[in-house]
């Protein structure tokens, strides 16, 4: 059941993205048949060049959305940055094709809605990830290499918060004589280490530099 939590937990971020795109083209749709009914901005050019761009603008953002902590202040600065971008791509690309002139007071309006919009849906994703994450969905396997005080913090870090989607396997150490560090298991020496990520669902290793207090 949990590999299967895991495997269909990748989805989620996923699923956002395409939430993304249902808010996108509905809030367009949305304003543009407001402010300027029967324009080239309705055309299915306009929608394409609108769903292209915000391809690109995904893209951009995938790195933050692979992020497992995100603050509010950072999510306010990628909306910006995001409709930013994807508003130079749209216009640019429609200037470019369009036969009339570009209508900016829709546009306008769009993009400030957009922009207020993402803020809220990406602050309330965040908040869907880590529900999910508590439940054991999209999480990530890490290994701990070290021991020690140090090693202990950087475990009880991880584990600290269950919406932050991390479950540490193992600790591997060549010092340690404890049989567990925070409650992990100490497994056994680094030399066993590459045999151990073959045989489990690895995804990221933390080396902890110094072992002090082991």
């Amino acid at each position: 059941m949990q590999i299967n939590r895991r495997r269909y937990g990748t989805m989620i971020p996923w699923l956002i993205s395409i939430a993304d795109l249902v808010l996108l083209n509905v809030l367009y749709y949305l304003v543009c048949r407001n402010f300027c009914a029967g324009s080239e901005l309705l055309s299915r050019m306009a929608f394409l060049l609108l769903n292209a761009a915000y391809l690109v603008t995904i893209y951009n953002r995938s790195p933050m959305r692979a992020l497992r902590v995100v603050y509010a202040d950072k999510n306010a600065i990628q909306a910006v940055k995001c409709v930013a971008l994807h508003a130079a791509l749209f216009i640019l690309a429609y200037a470019f094709v369009a036969r009339t002139e570009i209508l900016w007071r829709p546009l306008g309006v769009f993009y400030g809605l957009l922009l207020l919009s993402l803020g809220v849906w990406w602050f309330l994703a965040q908040r869907i990830l880590r529900y999910f994450r508590s439940h054991g969905f999209n999480y990530r396997n890490m290994v701990v290499v070290g021991s020690g005080d140090l090693a202990r913090k950087v475990i009880s870090e991880l584990l600290r918060e269950k919406g932050y989607g991390y479950r540490v396997l193992a600790v591997f150490s060549e010092k340690s004589s404890q049989s567990e560090v925070a409650g992990v298991p100490v497994v056994g020496s680094v030399d066993c280490l590459e045999d151990y990520v073959h045989s489990h669902q690895v995804d990221d290793l933390i080396f902890v530099a110094g072992e002090a207090g082991a």
